[in-house]
């Protein structure tokens, strides 16, 4: 790795993994009567319209490694960098690199050095220090941007999740339970793969959903470990996502600002335990490489414009 890129990445915020916030005993205090059926009902719309119905359970999806994508962007012994083409030329990094990014978002939640190098194009990878630092912060800049929009759906989320888990005759006696790990298992109960689908949109978009989330076992052992590694991963995250909005966000008196705001303290720990998520409880167990991961169907099909937390689309590039 170059020696520029190490630093930057010294000087990118490090969480330990230790500063995972928990909530006290009996500590939620949810309101039994707070209204969240308007935001419930306009999620479960969303959803709905994002899931993909071409999903046929006989259709076992092909198994293509993220790892193709990689090292398709280094460049081999004796071999000259290329000279970017479109879309390349019209965006400040290419949309291959920064599906990449999406992916790295998805399973570390933040942008670790030792798997930004796998997003740098051939173009940029030995130009010299100034391209590499500043597609270095392109990467960062488009991670944060993921993340934020993550976790602005992860609050419409809670909500729909919330209001249909408080029907449950058990659901607030389980939030009462001492151990945090058990009410995110509660939550757990009520999470179903479109909306996983819907809370990583983004990230999906260079991941493949479909791989994750199809029903049948795979034959070759290996693949079928990781779909369930996945699964058990993007389970555990979105059930603390909602848990960590239902307890810092949602459960607060209605009328606080911190609901709203975006960069209140409530919402700030909610950022905060979102970053270092990855490394803990069955999180942690996930061994995490982006080369292994799943790509998405036409991952190397792209528009010319990279958007973040919306559908539209433009004309697209081979």
């Amino acid at each position: 790795m170059p020696s520029c890129l190490q630093s930057c990445a010294v000087k990118h915020k490090q969480i330990n993994n230790n500063v995972l916030t928990m909530a006290t005993p009996n500590s939620l205090g949810i309101d039994r009567d707070r209204n969240l059926e308007p935001t419930g009902q306009l999620l479960r719309t969303t959803i709905m319209l994002s899931l993909d119905q071409k999903n046929n359970e006989q259709d076992v999806p092909a198994y293509i490694p993220m790892a193709q994508y990689i090292s398709n962007s280094w460049i081999d012994d004796g071999e000259e960098a290329r000279a970017p083409v479109e879309p390349d030329v019209s965006i400040a990094m290419p949309a291959t690199s920064l599906k990449l990014v999406k992916a790295i978002e998805l399973m570390y939640h933040s942008m670790p050095a030792s798997e930004i190098q796998n997003c740098f194009p051939k173009h940029v990878t030995n130009i010299g220090k100034r391209d590499i630092v500043s597609a270095f912060y392109e990467m960062k800049r488009h991670s944060s941007a993921v993340t934020r929009a993550t976790l602005d759906r992860g609050f419409l989320l809670s909500c729909s999740i919330i209001e249909e888990a408080a029907k449950s005759g058990d659901f607030l006696e389980e939030m009462e339970h001492d151990d945090d790990l058990h009410r995110i298992s509660a939550i757990n109960r009520f999470i179903r793969p479109e909306h996983i689908k819907y809370l990583f949109s983004d990230q999906f978009k260079a991941v493949s959903h479909h791989f994750i989330f199809h029903n049948f076992a795979r034959t070759d052992p290996q693949e079928d470990k990781l779909r369930m590694d996945l699964r058990k991963y993007l389970r555990f995250t979105t059930s603390h996502v909602i848990y960590d909005f239902l307890r810092f966000v949602i459960s607060v008196k209605q009328g606080d600002k911190d609901i709203i705001d975006k960069k209140g303290p409530r919402r700030i720990l909610v950022r905060d335990n979102y970053y270092v998520m990855p490394g803990s409880g069955p999180a942690g167990e996930v061994y995490k490489s982006i080369k292994r991961l799943p790509a998405a169907e036409g991952f190397d099909t792209h528009s010319r414009t990279m958007s973040i937390g919306g559908t539209t689309t433009v004309e697209k590039t081979t």
